[in-house]
C-alpha cells in the first residue's frame, strides 16, 4: 500500500492541469518569506521548492524577492526580513573573518550593500580579546542558493568608511585602520561582473567615522576631517563626471543608519518625527511611532533603530529604549525586536506593525535592501 502512493505521489502533477516545467515557472514566482508554507502543501512541492532546477529558475528570471538585511549585536548575526512576506529569516553564518587561528564571525565597523542581487558585507573590524584585525575581506551572500561564498578583497584594508552601490558597482571611500587612524582619502569601485576593485580619483582630503549615500548618479560622502570632530563633512563624487566636489551648507542632522534615500527622497529620523528632503528643504512627514511595552504605562522613543525605504515603504527596525522603573525607582535599557512601517506616498502616515525580529535586536549595527 505504501508503495502504492508513493508512486502514485511521484506521478501527481505539481499543479492539476499544468505540465511540471510550466507549474515549477509559477512556483518561483513566490516570495522567498512563503517556502515555509509551500513545502508544507505537498511532498512533491517540498522537493521542488528545494531542487536546483528551482534554484536555477530563480536567479534565471531573477526573482530574488524583496528583502532587508540586518545586522545587531556583534555584526556576525544576520536577519532578512522579506517584505511581501512579513518574515524575518536567519542568514547562514557568514565565512569567518581575519587571518589564520584568529579568525572571527564578530565585525564591527564593516559596510554592507545589495548589488546585481547579491548581498554583501565589506570591510569591517574583528572583535576578539585575543587579537584585533581590520578587514579588506568582501563576503557576499547569494539569495538564490541561500550561501555565503568571499569575492575580491579591496585593495585597502578598512573601518568606518562610506560605500554604495549605483549602476551595478560598488563604490567606498574614507575610513581609516590601525595604522593610518587619522583616515584615508582614497576611493575604490568594485565591479561583480568581474569580481575586481579599481582605484576612483582620491577625495580632497582625508574623512574618517564615514557612511554613504546615492542618489541618482551621485555618490555622497558624510564623514569627519578628524576622529574627534563634531560636525561632519559632505563630499559629492560625479560618477559620470568622475570628480569630487565638497559640498556647503548641508544638513548637519543626516546620520549614519537614520538616514535613507527611497526614489531620490532623502528620509531623516530623529528619534521624534521623520523627515523628508526633496531639492531643497527638509519637511515634516510625520511623527515617530511612540513604542508600548507590555510592563510600562508611559510610551517610550527608540534609539540606534534603523530607518530604511523600500517599495514605497519606510521601515523602522530594532534599536534600544529606556524605561523606569517605578517599583525599584531605577531605569534599565531595553533592547527592541520591533518592525514598524508606515506608507510615504500616503496623505496621511499610519504606522502598522510587521513581524518583530528573530532575535532581540538592539542597536543596528548594518542594513541593506534589496528589491526585484
Amino acid at each position: 500500500m505504501a508503495k502504492i502512493e508513493e508512486n502514485f505521489l511521484q506521478h501527481e502533477a505539481l499543479i492539476p492541469g499544468l505540465p511540471d516545467d510550466l507549474a515549477l515557472k509559477c512556483l518561483v514566482r513566490i516570495s522567498h518569506g512563503y517556502h515555509g508554507l509551500l513545502e508544507c502543501v505537498s511532498k512533491r512541492w517540498r522537493d521542488a521548492i528545494r531542487s536546483e532546477e528551482y534554484t536555477r529558475l530563480k536567479a534565471l528570471e531573477r526573482f530574488c524577492g524583496n528583502w532587508i538585511f540586518i545586522s545587531t549585536a556583534n555584526g556576525s548575526r544576520w536577519e532578512a526580513y522579506d517584505t511581501e512576506a512579513d518574515r524575518w529569516e536567519p542568514l547562514p553564518i557568514m565565512p569567518a573573518s581575519g587571518c589564520g587561528c584568529n579568525s572571527v564571525n564578530k565585525i564591527i565597523g564593516f559596510s554592507c550593500v545589495t548589488v546585481c542581487h547579491k548581498f554583501l558585507v565589506i570591510g569591517g573590524q574583528t572583535v576578539s580579546s585575543v587579537h584585533q584585525e581590520v578587514l579588506s575581506d568582501v563576503a557576499v551572500f547569494d539569495p538564490f542558493k541561500k550561501e555565503w561564498h568571499m569575492a575580491a578583497r579591496m585593495r585597502r584594508a578598512l573601518l568606518g568608511f562610506a560605500c554604495v552601490a549605483i549602476s551595478g558597482k560598488v563604490y567606498v571611500a574614507g575610513g581609516h585602520n590601525f595604522t593610518c587612524p587619522s583616515g584615508f582619502s582614497d576611493a575604490e569601485v568594485y565591479d561583480p561582473c568581474i569580481d575586481r576593485w579599481d582605484y576612483l580619483p582620491a577625495m580632497p582630503f582625508p574623512l574618517v567615522g564615514c557612511f554613504g549615500l546615492s542618489r541618482g548618479k551621485h555618490f555622497y560622502v558624510v564623514g569627519k576631517k578628524e576622529p574627534r570632530a563634531m560636525q561632519y563633512t559632505h563630499i559629492l563624487f560625479s560618477i559620470k563626471e568622475q570628480e569630487w566636489q565638497v559640498l556647503e551648507n548641508t544638513d548637519p542632522y543626516i546620520n549614519f543608519g537614520l538616514s535613507s534615500i527611497m526614489e531620490e527622497m532623502v528620509y531623516f529620523f530623529d528619534e521624534e518625527t521623520i523627515e523628508a528632503l526633496g531639492q531643497k528643504e527638509f519637511d515634516i512627514l510625520c511623527s515617530c511611532p511612540a513604542l508600548f511595552l507590555p510592563d510600562h504605562e508611559r510610551p517610550l522613543r527608540p534609539s540606534g533603530a534603523c530607518l530604511v525605504g523600500s517599495k514605497r515603504q519606510l521601515y523602522l527596525i530594532g534599536g534600544l529604549t529606556i524605561k523606569f522603573d517605578s517599583q525599584s525607582h531605577s531605569y534599565s535599557v531595553v533592547q527592541l525586536n520591533s518592525t514598524r512601517f508606515c506608507e510615504v506616498t500616503r496623505l496621511s502616515q499610519e504606522w502598522q506593525n510587521g513581524r518583530p525580529m528573530l532575535s532581540q535586536a538592539g542597536r543596528v549595527l548594518g542594513c541593506a535592501v534589496m528589491t526585484e
